[in-house]
């Protein structure tokens, strides 16, 4: 089961002015999508903004979709 806040917390985030968003609190939703450790560190430390935005955009269409992870990457 999907978290729902979860899914419109990232839509915010995506949806608000880039000079508005929270690097640490995006990279903080995406570690709790994907739980890659090394990647949330590698974003945080090189202020990877658009590696963040890339991956939240992917993991959002697929919530959007109502698709598994697994399902997505089988696609």
């Amino acid at each position: 089961m999907m978290d729902e806040r979860l899914t419109k917390d990232i839509q915010q985030w995506l949806n608000s002015p880039q000079e508005q968003r929270s690097l640490e609190k995006g990279a903080e939703m995406l570690l709790r999508l994907n739980r890659n450790r090394y990647m949330n560190a590698q974003i945080l430390r090189r202020a990877n903004f658009a590696k963040l935005e890339y991956e939240l955009r992917k993991h959002l269409r697929l919530r959007l979709a109502g698709l598994t992870a697994r399902e997505g990457a089988l696609m």
